[in-house]
């Protein structure tokens, strides 16, 4: 049995006993991981496909499981998020293109939850930011393959206006309202 069927097995039997845990699936994936001796970011490749595919919608279960990414996205502070959209690259080019219509879908969850920020989808669908060329995730072909399916969601990305100008009011209101508070105490001090 190869260790994403090995792990799919795991997920599916908890989900059956209606007892899923994000600790154990992370878990899991990490006595994989030295089982199989590959690099750290791995466990993001193999968990996302053991858990999605075919079998299990990506963006109607992405809720459920979203510990275990983002649990295993922090272990690498400086490029979690990279391997991270490294895995669902791979996932949605090599192993279940064909799922490919619920990329975009997938990307604004991402995005929504906070998993991923906008500058990195930005900036990488721009080709100004490069993911992580030493990672057994990274595959030039595919985020080739990639950029296509997220246009529309990028270019809604792009065109997002956020109101800066209000931003900028109120957080003037709020310093201004601090230094009144600040000045109030100085002057409860004094007396």
């Amino acid at each position: 049995m190869n260790a994403c069927a090995e792990l799919k097995a795991f997920v599916d039997e908890m989900e059956s006993e209606g007892k899923v845990k994000c600790e154990d699936i992370v878990r899991e994936a990490r006595q994989l991981q030295l089982q199989l001796n590959v690099t750290p970011e791995y466990k993001l490749y193999l968990c996302i496909c053991a858990i999605f595919g075919p079998h299990r919608n990506i963006v109607k279960a992405w809720d459920t499981y979203e510990k275990v990414f983002t649990d295993l996205a922090s272990q690498d502070a400086e490029n979690g998020s990279k391997h991270l959209f490294q895995a669902v690259i791979q996932f949605f080019i090599n192993r279940y293109p064909e799922q490919q219509n619920f990329a975009a879908s997938l990307a604004k969850k991402l995005y929504d939850n906070s998993v991923i920020e906008d500058q990195l989808f930005i900036q990488w669908h721009a080709k100004h930011l490069r993911l992580d060329r030493d990672s057994k995730l990274y595959d030039r072909p595919a985020e080739s393959a990639m950029r296509p399916l997220l246009n529309e969601f990028v270019q809604w990305l792009s065109n997002a206006e956020y109101d800066e100008e209000q931003y900028g009011e109120e957080a003037a209101a709020d310093e201004e309202e601090e230094q009144k508070a600040e000045a109030k105490e100085s002057e409860a001090a004094r007396n």
